[in-house]
């Protein structure tokens, strides 16, 4: 089944404060403007048991800078994106899932921001107790018009499978198992730092019987190291570290 479909929507450009800057009110910028195309086909096949989506899509939306005084900047994202879910059997589904996207910023970009040393031909080692800024960000060079926004993945992906046993005198039991990969990042400065694509890979599973339920879930399975890129002004300044292998058990009784 073949589908269309297109949305426009808008609203207010708040600083963090909840705020309206006057300027914004007097240029007529203090609206957003978005708009969301997008069309693709929905199918179902094996006899209903494989169903899934593929889309194309392409929106286009504003954003508030951080320069003073504020201002309003465009972004144009396009992207397909895929998800199918399969009954294997009874018992067992996958779900998989995808996403490929690019988001470009639409110049001239005038927010602040902090920057590399190196982006201003200054020596690390020369820079230690200071911090470099621009008042402009189109000013850099390779930033005066519109440029690839790299601080989210280009792609990610995942794949899934779920077990579930039928009802026995003895209980239930189930388990999950899948991971999910993502690319890589970077920084918006030209010869920025690039952060390495990663894998994360997730498990569960749960006994039931009668009234009472013991499920565990452990995130990161096997503890994978990754960082992504810190965000708003200090994007080309700091990375954050992933999260590490995270478990918690739950024991339930229903009454």
């Amino acid at each position: 089944m073949p589908y269309l479909s297109y949305a426009k929507a808008a609203a207010l450009e708040m600083s963090q404060a909840g705020d309206i800057a006057p300027a914004l009110v007097a240029d007529g910028s203090w609206l957003s403007d978005s708009d969301l195309a997008e069309a693709g086909v929905k199918f179902q096949l094996l006899d209903g048991t494989l169903v899934g989506s593929l889309a194309g899509y392409r929106q286009n939306r504003t954003q508030l800078t951080n320069s003073s005084p504020p201002t309003v900047q465009g972004t144009r994202a396009k992207g397909v994106e895929l998800e199918v879910r399969w009954l294997a059997s009874d018992n067992l589904s996958f779900t998989v899932s995808a996403n490929n996207q690019r988001t470009t910023i639409k110049g001239p970009d005038a927010s602040f921001q902090y920057i590399p040393a190196y982006t201003a031909g200054v020596a690390g080692a020369q820079a230690y107790g200071g911090s470099y800024v621009v008042w402009a960000f189109n000013g850099l060079p390779g930033r005066g018009g519109d440029y690839a926004y790299s601080l989210i993945p280009r792609s990610v992906a995942s794949l899934y499978g779920a077990y579930t046993s039928d009802d026995h005198a003895w209980g239930t039991v189930g388990a999950t198992l899948g991971a999910t990969h993502v690319t890589k990042t970077a920084g918006t400065v030209q010869n920025a730092v690039h952060y390495p694509a990663y894998t994360v890979v997730n498990a569960s599973a749960f006994y039931a019987r009668g009234p009472y339920t013991a499920s565990l879930n452990i995130e990161n399975l096997f503890d994978a190291l990754y960082f992504t890129p810190d965000a708003d002004t200090y994007a080309n300044l700091g990375a954050l570290p992933g999260k590490g292998r995270e478990w918690r058990m739950t024991l339930k009784r229903t009454f």
